[in-house]
């Protein structure tokens, strides 16, 4: 966790403490990725995991160091647990 977030905000690049601001950061990036999809590719019929793996680095790597790269650990968010580690492979 970043420290000072009170184990609430994941460590990250930004010093980001708060979970408000933390949110604000990522949707905002998230909507910048989406115009940029949208904009440059008008055809997604070729969604494979590497554009998956590319999406979430372009989204998060502001952010976070590990942005892109298959997680080792199980996470949830909110409730929503994510699919489980050991089932994240190439």
């Amino acid at each position: 966790y970043q420290p000072g977030s009170n184990e609430k905000v994941l460590a990250n690049k930004l010093g980001i403490t708060d979970a408000e601001d933390m949110f604000d950061a990522e949707s905002t990036l998230l909507r910048q990725l989406y115009e940029h999809i949208f904009q440059h590719s008008p055809v997604l019929d070729a969604v494979n995991f590497e554009t998956i793996t590319f999406w979430h680095r372009a989204w998060l790597s502001p952010i976070y160091s590990w942005a892109g790269s298959l997680r080792t650990a199980d996470m949830s968010k909110g409730g929503f647990r994510f699919a489980a580690a050991n089932f994240l492979h190439k």
